[in-house]
């Protein structure tokens, strides 16, 4: 793997310069020589796994690669999600990366919404990751492309984690090896929350886009009915320790307590804690009138504080109504609403370790 890296950085501007694409011993260092070397020296399951390498079709790429592919997922680079070493237009080295199928994002969205769009989703998986990603730090890549290379651009918006290796230091086999599988075991984790070859990504991804850009949890439709089954139990606000990343595969990092929720909802007497004339309706799991729990600094939040966000204090109650408003009003209207609620919260999350005095 790693000469044949070497030599592909090292002929790939001259061949495609200055060469015939068809039959080319370059070009076939990628489609031949690589990806058998990614099967044979990193020991991959072909029956699980899809090996492929592309230095274009018919004409030469600008930015060739080579891809492991989870047969689950998908077998093309042209939709889905797949590890692919991305080689930089001026061969000045390579990233690992996993990475999206940016075709798909073009085809139904177009240029500059497709980029936000392809961003969003990878933002949001990245936040969902609970594997120690740390040798794979880079949120962005650079492959020397131009602005008007359209699926260059793609390629680098894709990028959900990676890293990279400069061209003058490719490391040896085992290394690459080890990289690979790390990566590989990363993404079997990320398979329990993208959608498989045959499932509708065009859905999926307008539904995760929703809940990036509202802040409404992805299990919300599950979570404020459990809520409604718990015994509330008095508490006191207190600061807690900001607690370990949970291993479910809610859009949060951190799993919400509906217990924590549930003596909320009590303490504020099961009132729309914005406008407590609000009336909803009777909950037949509390016999209370129904009311939605809100954290006001979301959870998506919680590794820039030290204490617990999913804490009484930063809880309040919400009819169904302003729930929504919060999430999916304009700004101005959403922030209105959220202004109120923090400033009548501002002594509880002072006390919590929320907010300091100096807060307003």
């Amino acid at each position: 793997m790693q000469n044949t890296i070497e030599l592909i950085l090292e002929n790939y501007v001259h061949s495609s310069q200055n060469e015939s694409f068809t039959q080319n011993p370059t070009q076939h260092l990628l489609t031949r020589a690589l990806r058998k070397q990614i099967e044979e020296t990193a020991s991959i399951n072909t029956q699980q796994y899809y090996v492929k390498g592309s230095a274009g079709q018919a004409n030469w790429a600008a930015i060739p690669w080579a891809a492991v592919f989870d047969r689950e997922i998908t077998t093309t680079a042209t939709k889905g999600f797949g590890i692919v070493y991305l080689f930089c237009k001026d061969m000045s080295g390579v990233y690992l990366s996993i990475n999206q199928g940016y075709d798909f994002y073009y085809k139904k969205y177009r240029t500059a919404a497709a980029l936000d769009k392809i961003k969003l989703i990878g933002s949001h998986l990245r936040n969902k990751l609970r594997s120690d990603s740390t040798n794979f730090p880079l949120e962005e890549i650079d492959l020397k492309i131009s602005s008007n290379d359209d699926l260059g651009v793609g390629y680098e918006a894709g990028n959900i984690i990676a890293k990279y290796y400069p061209g003058n230091s490719i490391p040896p086999n085992n290394v690459l090896v080890s990289d690979l599988r790390e990566l590989m075991g990363i993404f079997s984790e990320m398979k329990a929350f993208i959608p498989k070859k045959d499932d509708d990504l065009s859905s999926w991804v307008e539904h995760i886009s929703t809940i990036a850009t509202t802040g409404i949890e992805e299990d919300d439709g599950e979570f404020q009915p459990t809520i409604q089954t718990e015994t509330p139990q008095e508490f006191v606000d207190e600061p807690v320790e900001r607690p370990s990343q949970s291993s479910s595969s809610s859009s949060s990092t951190y799993r919400r307590n509906p217990q924590k929720a549930a003596n909320a909802l009590w303490n504020a007497d099961y009132k729309c804690e914005y406008d407590p004339t609000h009336k909803t309706f009777t909950s037949k799991s509390s016999g209370n009138s129904f009311v939605e729990a809100h954290h006001l600094i979301p959870m998506s939040e919680q590794t820039n504080y030290e204490k617990s966000l999913d804490v009484e204090a930063n809880i309040v109650a919400l009819c169904p109504n302003c729930h929504r408003k919060v999430h999916l009003a304009t700004d101005e209207e959403a922030q209105e609403i959220n202004n109120f609620l923090l400033n009548a919260r501002h002594d509880r999350l002072v006390q919590v370790g929320l907010r300091s005095n100096g807060n307003n």
